[in-house]
């Protein structure tokens, strides 16, 4: 796997292991550089939408929203 955190999880993602992409970033978002963070938790997003988490989804959501609010996947989330 990648020494990138966001590759490591989109990786993750792309084997169909959504929980474990998920799990991972909150295990590592605090140690990625903050103008990243946003990356990190589209992720996580991706993740819980694709495994029906709605909830948790709504949450990543929100947080890239503050940063990025006009980003087109989390169109509808909010």
């Amino acid at each position: 796997m990648s020494n990138n955190p966001i590759l490591h999880a989109a990786a993750l993602r792309g084997q169909d292991r959504l929980q474990e992409a998920i799990d991972y970033i909150e295990s590592v978002v605090n140690t990625i550089d903050p103008d990243f963070a946003v990356l990190a938790y589209r992720e996580a997003f991706l993740a819980a939408r694709d495994s029906g988490q709605i909830e948790v989804a709504r949450k990543y959501a929100a947080k890239i929203a503050v940063t990025d609010p006009e980003l087109p996947s989390i169109k509808g989330w909010l």
